[in-house]
């Protein structure tokens, strides 16, 4: 196990930040972890606080997050008999590109804490860890914070550079995740933010409360791409010569189809099937509110 969270202090910097409205503040801290925790349950995280902890933690409640304080990080893991690259964030903007001649998965990033001094920012900063376990056939890294924020910020923004032969599944909860040039599974899972797939080859499965999916992938024969989300667009682009069998729903939005040849076509207002090519592979796009868009390439 790495513990790659904790950096000298001479690598982390305070900045001040603009003020806001203490009560504003609160009431959207309120309204942001009831929707979320419940947007968590339903896509069956476990839901607590702030997710994985670390013990002990600054005591007391702050006011307000103007003053930030940031520390980089970085390690190199080894890879001998791993097949998948497991990341477990909280709040996160997460960047995986695959490396075509890579041994090792590359682990960067910032850790960021924003409270109301820079003394109270730079503590809870030593209590914010990155932390990368190697168990059996995958690597994971996950971030570890304290149980209770008391109205703090904890953010881990992650550059990743794994083999782009690795599986890769993402937890998130806050935060875009963008993954490319990876010919292994994709399989994300987040509540807010946007989720950019580009040059993924090994099928791909995403599961998103709030925001955008957008995706541009090759399937295998016999593969599987699974875009789910409650609230925004979907929108993918393959290959012309992509066989599958082909489903997307909407419940309130529409659903264009563009650049392929559809057989077997049933078309309803909030629904579109039918078959490329053979049918070898399996697509399934599914909104409630928002649109789908299918493109050839």
């Amino acid at each position: 196990m790495y513990r790659i969270g904790t950096i000298p202090k001479r690598n982390s910097r305070y900045s001040n930040d603009r003020l806001v409205p203490i009560k504003a503040i609160r009431a959207l801290a309120a309204v942001g972890a009831l929707l979320a925790c419940a947007a968590v349950v339903m896509l069956g995280i476990a839901c607590s606080d702030s997710g994985p902890t670390s013990p002990g933690g600054v005591s007391g409640n702050v006011s307000n997050t103007s003053f930030v304080a940031e520390a980089s990080f970085s390690s190199d893991v080894p890879v001998t008999n791993q097949s998948r690259l497991t990341l477990r964030g909280i709040n996160s903007n997460i960047a995986i590109r695959g490396g075509s001649d890579s041994d090792s998965v590359l682990i960067s990033g910032m850790r960021r804490v924003r409270s109301e001094s820079p003394s109270d920012a730079q503590a809870n900063l030593e209590l914010l860890e990155v932390r990368v376990t190697e168990m059996g056939e995958e690597i994971v890294v996950q971030t570890i914070q304290p149980e209770d924020s008391g109205g703090r910020s904890f953010e881990v923004d992650y550059t990743i550079t794994p083999p782009q032969s690795l599986e890769v599944s993402v937890t998130n909860v806050n935060g875009g995740v963008a993954v490319d040039n990876i010919s292994a599974a994709v399989t994300v899972v987040n509540v807010n933010g946007e989720v950019d797939l580009r040059n993924v080859s090994g099928g791909a499965a995403v599961e998103l409360v709030n925001g955008q999916i957008d995706a541009t992938a090759t399937l295998p024969r016999a593969g599987t791409i699974e875009l789910t989300l409650v609230n925004g667009n979907v929108e993918l682009e393959i290959p012309r010569a992509t066989s599958a069998e082909l489903a997307a729903t909407v419940s309130n939005g529409t659903i264009t189809l563009s650049d392929l040849t559809l057989e077997n076509r049933t078309e309803t207002p909030t629904s579109l099937r039918g078959t490329l090519g053979d049918g070898d592979a399996t697509i399934t796009l599914t909104t409630v509110n928002g649109t789908i868009r299918i493109a050839g390439f």
